[in-house]
């Protein structure tokens, strides 16, 4: 799995790829599938530890980072686990939710204390709506009849079917809340063969896209579960993020193993997907998606108008990572910037994703990963985490050679296209 580094050094040793070198991913139509369910995603309080152990040794994670800060003001630290800036919804730790903006890649943003917004509930309903999108669920299976685009109206859903079907689910009730500032969710509860199930779909006031979240309350951690998505386009071209790099395919697509995003294209336009939770799936060509997943899935759908970049996709499937809060009352004993990330990568097509402590105890070991399509050195400065000399390492954390460091503080970091590079950060315990 990308982000968890002994998944990248198993997977390209697997391909025969020496861990320094690793080559891009060939191009195939199907994947094989993984057995057992997905892999859950990096842990936030692992990948701050480095952080955490210089600013706060007698307790190294987030709680003890955010005590350690001195704000003129009350608030919440934001942590964002994710190698790109986010804007997204958090969730404090009273349960209130708010929308917070350009979050730093593995960083943090200081939120001045204002109270977060709670849900407002209504007993039923089947449809929500916003500018970006309106939604309604069927009043028998709890499945979803129409997502509509708000800005141009276009149904996503195929007539006459449903999406975020499970099969033999009967619906139980529904349940309509308002977050004032954030959207608007619908949770339909439903019974199924596998258990019960609670489905929520979301619309978000400032926020691109729908969410959909299915949660089985008694589901086995190793069962795996199928989800049917009948889109009314058809899709011709599917292209989707695997341990590596990417894959693409045209469709029909028989089995896709998925770790965050898929973009899925045709002659009525493009559809971005995010999931997570989800081990695989599979395409039609006539537009139905099958997804397999395990007790809680989640799935992001946007229609973009283009993809402006070659790493959107990436952004918005990284973006499945929550964002973290944790209050701090401000008067901790470190001084530190509003924000900050760990490390500066001054290129955007590049991913941190990973960052520890070396296994032997020398220094911190960042893993890098293209996104982009050229092979290139890939400047890297001081952030919150200091360091004055680096090395350049296998992804088995074996030096390679030293890397320069420049006046200003940069070093070089060589990587290959669609590959990855790790390298260990020295005397980063230094003020």
């Amino acid at each position: 799995q990308v982000g968890d580094e002994d998944g990248i050094v198993a997977f390209l040793t697997r391909r025969g790829a020496a861990p320094s070198t690793p080559a891009p991913p060939e191009v195939t139509p199907t994947v094989p599938l993984v057995t057992g369910p997905p892999t859950p995603g990096p842990d936030p309080d692992t990948l701050f530890l480095p952080l955490a152990r210089r600013l706060a040794p007698d307790a190294p994670t987030l709680d003890g980072i955010a005590r350690r800060f001195a704000f003129p003001v009350a608030g919440t630290l934001v942590f964002n686990p994710s190698p790109f800036s986010r804007t997204d919804v958090v969730r404090d730790a009273d349960g209130a939710f708010r929308v917070v903006t350009d979050v730093p890649a593995l960083g943090y943003a200081f939120v001045p204390e204002m109270a977060g917004i709670m849900p407002r509930s209504a007993p039923s309903g089947t449809t929500i709506a916003s500018a970006h999108a309106r939604v309604q669920v069927e009043r028998d299976g709890g499945a979803i009849t129409s997502v509509r685009n708000g800005a141009t109206g276009g149904e996503l859903v195929a007539p006459g079917t449903a999406i975020n079907q499970f099969e033999h689910a009967v619906l139980a009730d529904t349940h309509v809340e308002t977050i004032p500032g954030v959207g608007h969710r619908i949770r339909a509860r439903r019974m199924t063969p596998d258990g019960a199930l609670v489905s929520t779909a979301t619309v978000f006031d400032s926020l691109p896209w729908v969410e959909i979240e299915n949660q089985f309350t008694e589901l086995p951690t190793d069962r795996v579960v199928a989800s049917r998505f009948p889109f009314a386009s058809r899709f011709s071209h599917l292209r989707w993020e695997r341990a590596g790099g990417l894959a693409e395919a045209d469709t029909p697509v028989r089995r896709f193993g998925t770790l965050r995003w898929a973009v899925l294209e045709g002659p009525d336009g493009t559809l971005l997907l995010g999931m997570a939770g989800i081990a695989a799936g599979s395409l039609t060509d006539d537009g139905l998606l099958v997804l397999e997943g395990g007790p809680r899935q989640v799935l992001r759908l946007q229609w973009p108008r283009g993809l402006l970049l070659p790493d959107d996709p990436w952004r918005f499937g990284f973006g499945m990572l929550p964002l973290v809060g944790r209050a701090t009352a401000g008067n901790g004993g470190v001084t530190l910037p509003t924000f900050g990330r760990m490390v500066d990568v001054r290129d955007p097509m590049i991913a941190v994703v990973g960052i520890k402590p070396a296994d032997d105890g020398v220094g911190v070991i960042v893993y890098l990963m293209d996104v982009g399509d050229a092979a290139r050195s890939v400047p890297i400065q001081p952030g919150l985490l200091p360091f004055r000399a680096a090395v350049l390492t296998d992804l088995a954390e074996r030096d390679l050679q030293p890397i320069a460091v420049g006046a200003d503080g940069t070093i070089a970091v060589p990587i290959q296209r669609s590959g990855y590079a790790a390298v260990r950060l020295l005397n980063t315990e230094a003020e």
